[in-house]
């Protein structure tokens, strides 16, 4: 196969990050890698007949960006299982999802996403449960701040819809990350819509020992199928901090693109409900932090 470059991008500025002034010069990209980056003009060996240039002139070109705060767990229930945003009423959203579990296996949890909570307002779980007497239903609202519910979810996963934020439903998390013909595609829509915002490395947190994902990473990672470097924490909710864990990943992840970064801990609570720990108190409220414990 050809090792033409697709492209070349050529400036006088370009930005490294391994050294501290920037240089003017090339960097030759095929298909979505950079094949070099060289000082001065690109290396004939790379021109082909089809290779493209763009010359930025004085403009700098930087590395990627590093992402550190929207963590994929949290972002992927926004999409998970049905989509429920053209609803416009609980009834809308009881015939969507009976429509659908007849399409996914009888042991799969019912799960949705994307209904809006500000026109639906779902009266207790009554309706739910009459439909699905035995099986999880849980229907993440857009924006994901609240869900609806059946009893048989609230039992399972053990939070209700007035804590439905991560920490909190910890218990479906195995089910979301265990679930690959949905989690590995949209991991790999991720990065591909994080790729196209310039990052190409993130801090991922996993909660607990992750739930079996760092399975799929090591896989993606020997597969050559990640165009993004994770940096992944483990966060300890369901479980005190496990150092073992820690120790057998920081021995399993070697290579270039998954690493082992450390243990995070919360102490403060959320800035919407003025529980985030700040210098100065809330312009709405006589507080730095609401949290009381």
């Amino acid at each position: 196969m050809s090792e033409y470059a697709d492209l070349i991008l050529l400036s006088n500025c370009i930005f490294t990050a391994t050294e501290e002034i920037p240089f003017s010069g090339y960097i030759a990209i095929k298909n979505d890698r950079i094949l070099s980056i060289g000082k001065g003009l690109a290396p004939t060996e790379l021109i082909g007949t089809n290779t493209k240039y763009l010359d930025y002139g004085n403009k700098t070109i930087t590395p990627g960006f590093s992402d550190v705060h929207c963590f994929f767990t949290g972002y992927s229930v926004g999409f998970v299982g049905i989509d429920l945003s053209a609803a416009t009423s609980q009834e809308d959203i009881l015939n969507s999802i009976k429509e659908y579990a007849k399409g996914i296996p009888a042991d799969k949890p019912i799960l949705g996403h994307g209904w809006n909570s500000d026109t639906i307002q779902p009266d207790g779980t009554d309706l739910l449960d009459e439909a699905f007497s035995t099986r999880p239903v849980l229907l993440f609202a857009k924006g994901c701040e609240t869900c609806w519910m059946n009893q048989v979810a609230i039992n399972r996963y053990q939070f209700t819809p007035e804590t439905c934020y991560p920490e909190s439903y910890v218990r479906f998390l195995p089910d979301l990350l265990g679930d690959k013909d949905f989690i590995i595609p949209e991991f790999k829509r991720y990065i591909k819509m994080m790729n196209s915002k310039g990052i190409t490395s993130i801090k991922e947190m996993g909660f607990d020992d992750f739930y079996g994902f760092t399975d799929i990473l090591a896989e993606l990672e020997s597969e050559n199928a990640l165009t993004i470097r994770v940096n992944f924490m483990s966060q300890p909710v369901a479980e005190p901090f496990n150092l073992s864990y820690g120790k057998e990943m920081r021995e399993k992840f070697k290579g270039e693109f998954v690493r082992f970064s450390g243990y995070n801990q919360i102490t403060d609570g959320s800035i919407s409900e003025l529980c985030g720990d700040l210098k100065k108190p809330y312009s709405c409220a006589d507080t730095t932090c609401a949290q009381r414990h």
